[in-house]
């Protein structure tokens, strides 16, 4: 038989309350990631937008 997680919960001390708050923590930090990680990409995309249309701009 193996080592549930709730046994390991049982043994360590730790609340299920503790556990869903450090969970609830990490979803938050990984959704800010995934917020940041878009937004880094769309101000990328911008910029070599804006490259893009000056250089066909002085070219014309």
């Amino acid at each position: 038989m193996s080592y549930s997680i709730e046994q390991f919960i049982l043994d360590s001390g730790i609340t299920r309350a503790e556990v869903d708050e450090a969970k609830a923590r990490m979803l938050e930090r990984m959704h800010m990631y995934g917020l940041k990680e878009t937004h880094n990409k769309k101000a990328h995309e911008k910029e070599e937008l804006a490259l893009r249309t000056h250089r066909n701009a002085s070219s014309s």
